[in-house]
């Protein structure tokens, strides 16, 4: 008979879609602050040449 204290079948599988959805959203969260940050430079070639640095 299976104990009452066993994980879920799956359970482990939904922790690991929880924690890409959350690595996905910090990583555009990030993505947000930098274009929000680089927004406030009046040069385009230097937003462009920031941009390019923060995607690498």
């Amino acid at each position: 008979m299976d104990s009452p204290h066993t994980a879920l079948p799956g359970a482990n599988a939904m922790s690991t879609l929880l924690d890409r959805y959350r690595a996905r959203r910090a990583a555009i969260r990030r993505r947000e602050a930098i274009e929000r940050a680089l927004s406030q430079i009046p040069s385009r070639a230097v937003r462009a040449e920031l941009m390019d640095l923060a995607s690498r």
